[in-house]
């Protein structure tokens, strides 16, 4: 029988295609699977993309920081570039991460807290002069076409009384 045709062994059909993993390595994963599970959203204050989410020391391994759940946080890349690029600084307060920016603190955007009772008198207040009524919505187009020729010389018109009034425009300014 020819060489390909053969039937592949059991044996030779089960082979891992790639070695198994160190110890080191399943480490990296598990604290990886863990990051994730913490972190669901971007960890910049505000953000919320859930998406392409990286790891980030917070202390950088080459200066002494682990490995370590409590030494990560997981940034969007547009965040992760903040970090890397742009100057902004990580530091840990009471187990969560807070970001500097020239040594500023960097703060979410409060939510938006709105007091209905207090909203609805307002705008009841603020529409109470005006005319309100359930006409006030209506179109007041009959449907006719528009009739360009007349709304191009009432333009015309109008920049003409605007010229009388306040004598003609000043030069541009640019070199002709």
């Amino acid at each position: 029988m020819p060489l390909s045709t053969r039937v592949r062994s059991a044996t030779s059909s089960r082979r891992r295609r790639r070695p198994a993993a160190s110890p080191r390595e399943r480490r990296g994963r598990a604290i990886a699977r863990a990051l994730a599970r913490r972190d669901v959203t971007c960890r910049f204050p505000g953000c919320t993309n859930r998406r392409f989410l990286a790891g980030h020391h917070l202390t950088h391994w080459i200066h002494g920081g682990a490995t370590a759940l409590g030494n990560l946080c997981r940034l969007c890349p547009s965040h992760h570039r903040f970090v890397h690029e742009h100057g902004y600084r990580v530091e840990l307060r009471d187990g969560e991460p807070v970001f500097f920016r020239r040594g500023r603190e960097v703060h979410a955007e409060p939510p938006r807290v709105i007091d209905t009772t207090r909203a609805w008198a307002a705008i009841r207040a603020g529409n109470a002069a005006m005319p309100i009524d359930a006409t006030t919505g209506q179109c007041a187009w009959d449907g006719r076409p528009v009739d360009y020729a007349r709304v191009v010389g009432d333009l015309v018109r109008l920049a003409a009384a605007a010229r009388t009034r306040h004598g003609p425009p000043a030069p541009s300014g640019g070199s002709a």
